[in-house]
This record gives structure tokens, sequence and C-alpha cells, in this order.
């Protein structure tokens, strides 16, 4: 919900609502309108649409002019002041983004002079799904019936997570043993909008392979760890795009990026930086908690007080 304050056409998704001057400031049932939860006057159907027969149908307390334009005033101050604390804690939450790249970047460049380089295919070995081995709608079960497949969209800020779920079939599953998934494997994504995607599998409660997005890194002769953040360097990255295919769908083919270089560190320098990377995103992670929980509460502020203030008896 916005306020237009210029002349113009809506798409037709939208829906306009105009304030009769003679009983409604054009702002105070903005604020109004910002208390309904439009969720309750959506049809149920295959593609939810809000019931504008509904919305027309809804009271709204309705003071004298003067007393909305004080409402108006009053909740333009306070939101102001709530807006600005927002902007700020999501500046904060944009740089602590930066700073986790930034410092990744740096532990690795205070090496490159000293360690030698290899490429990924000499500490690991990179798996995909066969083209013929791919699987279609025919072979995707539910939860209990299969085995798990992975996707890009099981990866989310460099972590796996396991809520947006496919599974397939046990003979589709075991039909490519090379490609089974299993806690402290590399998952890396090489095909479509979100190619570079990587993230360690943790936590994996279910038996799990492989879509055909996705490649696997096993038989590693490097820490995991220490390979997963090289693989999230800037150097990597711009690697990465360097080999990316020009076609409608992007595409990194295996044997490409088998040839990025990496830095080949001795196990205790592996060991320090993992202590030291940990170290630090622990106490990253921590701000950025604290930051979105406060950028929540803040957003919570501005419904109570909106609540309130329409809650006439």
């Amino acid at each position: 919900r916005v306020i237009i304050k210029k002349e113009g056409a809506i798409a037709s998704h939208l829906a306009g609502i105009k304030a009769n001057p003679e009983f409604l400031n054009d702002y105070y049932l903005y604020y109004f309108l910002l208390t309904i939860d439009s969720r309750n006057l959506a049809q149920d159907s295959a593609y939810p649409s809000v019931n504008l027969k509904q919305i027309s149908q809804v009271k709204i307390p309705v003071p004298s002019l003067r007393e909305q334009e004080k409402i108006v005033e009053r909740l333009d101050e306070i939101f102001s002041s709530i807006s600005g604390s927002i902007q700020f804690y999501e500046s904060k939450l944009e740089n602590i983004s930066k700073l986790k790249q930034s410092y990744i970047d740096e532990i690795f460049f205070n090496y490159e002079d000293t360690a030698d380089e290899v490429v990924l295919d000499d500490v690991s070995t990179i798996v995909g799904r066969i083209g013929y081995r791919g699987y279609t709608k025919k072979d995707l079960v539910s939860e209990g019936s299969g085995a798990l497949s992975l996707s890009p969209s099981n990866i989310k800020n460099d972590e796996m997570t396991y809520i947006k779920n496919t599974f397939i079939s046990w003979e589709k599953y075991e039909e490519s043993p090379e490609i089974k998934i299993y806690d402290g494997d590399i998952i890396f994504c090489k095909t479509g909008s979100t190619y570079g995607k990587v993230a360690i599998v943790k936590d994996l409660n279910y038996k799990a392979t492989l879509n055909p997005q996705l490649v696997v890194l096993k038989n590693l002769n490097i820490d995991n760890e220490i390979l997963f953040y090289q693989l999230l360097t800037s150097k990597f990255k711009k690697f990465i795009e360097s080999i990316v295919g020009g076609t409608a769908t992007p595409t990194l083919s295996q044997t490409n990026l088998g040839r990025a270089k990496i830095l080949n560190l001795n196990k205790k320098i592996q060991k320090d930086l993992i202590i030291k990377i940990n170290t630090f995103l622990k106490k990253r992670n921590l701000l950025e908690n604290n930051y979105k929980q406060m950028i929540n509460l803040l957003k919570e502020l501005k419904t109570s007080i909106l609540t309130k203030e329409f809650k006439y008896e």
C-alpha cells in the first residue's frame, strides 16, 4: 500500500482507493488502510486476490477533518523518526554484508605470495547429474516416499536450508550413487540465474541427491571449510564470471570449473584460518541478527501505534 502523489495509471493487478475530501483526509485514509490485514480479505483460489467489495464494506472511524489532520501530523512525525531508525539499521546490515566479503578476501590475499596455487581438480572430484539420468515430474514423490533432491533454492546466504524441498523416487536416487550427498560435501550451483551459489552440507536429515543445476565436490584433499571460504572470495567469483556460458541459461561447465585456482595451504595454516574466520563470522552474525531484530521491533512498533490510533471504542 502506497499513496500516489502524481497523476498516472495503475496496472491491472492493482486497485486505487480515493478519499472523499468532504469526509476523509487522503493521508488519514492511507494510515488507516495500513491497519488492515489484506490476507483476511483475500479470496481462496489458485491466484489469491483481495475482494474489493469486502474492502468497500470495511468500517472506518471518521473524526472531524481537523482531528484527522492532527492524527496525520502526529503519525507523520512518529513514523519519520521510526523510518529513520529503520534506515539506520538497514545501512548497518548492508555494511556488515560487505564486511564479510572484504574480510574473507583479505584473509586469503595475505597468503597469495607465499602459498602455492592448485586447481579444483587437484583437490576434489567434481560430480554432477549425468544428462540421461535426469528426472521428470513423474519421478517426483512426496516426503517420506523418496530422497531429497537438492536445488539452488536449498542454498540461502551461503548456507543450506531444508524448507522448499523436492523429493524423487528411490529408484532415481539409487540410479546415480556418485551424487549421493552427505554432511561435509560442498555443493555448487553451475546452471541458471543463481550460478555460483555454494554451501557446505550440514545437518542433513534426509538421504539426498542433486538436481541437474548443481554439482558436488567430493574426495577433498583440503579442509572442506577452507575450500568453501575460498569459493566465496571475490577472486573466485571473478573467475566464475569469466567462464560462464553466454547463453539464455547461464551455465558453467564442470571442466572449466575444475580449472579454478585456489591456494594450497598447509594444514596448520588451514586450521588457524578456520578458527579465525569462524570466530569473526560468529561475531558478525550476532550483529546481523541484532540489527534484524531491531528492524522487526521498529516495524512492530509502527503496527502497534497504528492499531492504537485507530482503535475507537
